[in-house]
């Protein structure tokens, strides 16, 4: 299995790539490349749109999976390509949790991997932003206050202590430990403290 730290050893020694060649180049021009050779090209019927056709979703797979090895994943922070192999892909599709659970006591929800087709209903996880921290505590507990949601999704504040939050600062920092803060008073208030409160975004 590959290791995180060797995917942050190739994010600082894959190829270097500027944005505008990455978005407008390599992924505008592999993904025309892609649709052409599997017969992709306009497949979307606007009059039916979601996709009944197992072959057609199969044709898809394959090419997004040739994609992915052709062109590898660019990261934005270090402005290089992470290439992986066809090998380590589908080891880490192989490997890859199928079921996780989460929560504590009333609230705990086990999340299953779904297929097309599945027969198991669908978690539901509420959440929408971003929201000033005026309006976090009351917004959070009115969601969680619906039994009907699995898991409370984050909300992204836009204010930290009555600051803005400025983004790549030291602000982030404070804005998630106070977003993770008033997230637990909030899921208190709707008396549903062992609810999996997926992470901070702000």
């Amino acid at each position: 299995m590959l290791s995180f730290i060797e995917v942050l050893d190739r994010a600082h020694t894959g190829p270097v790539c500027e944005i505008k060649d990455w978005d407008m180049g390599i992924i505008s021009k592999k993904t025309k490349e892609k649709l052409k050779e599997y017969g992709l090209e306009k497949t979307c019927d606007p009059q039916n749109p979601i996709n009944m056709d197992d072959g057609l979703a199969d044709k898809f797979w394959q090419a997004g999976f040739e994609l992915a090895i052709d062109t590898g994943f660019y990261c934005l922070n270090t402005r290089r390509i992470i290439k992986f192999t066809e090998e380590e892909i589908k080891n880490v599709l192989k490997e890859s949790l199928s079921e996780v659970t989460l929560g504590l006591g009333k609230d705990i929800r086990t999340l299953k991997t779904r297929k097309p087709e599945d027969k198991n209903v669908p978690l539901f996880r509420s959440g929408f932003g971003p929201v000033s921290e005026d309006v976090y505590i009351p917004l959070v507990q009115g969601l969680a206050q619906y039994q009907i949601i699995d898991f409370v999704e984050p909300l992204n504040l836009t204010t930290i202590y009555g600051r803005e939050l400025k983004t790549s600062t030291p602000y982030e920092i404070i804005a998630g430990h106070r977003e993770a803060v008033m997230a637990k008073e909030a899921l208190n208030k709707a008396g549903r403290p062992g609810n999996s409160f997926l992470g901070v975004v702000s």
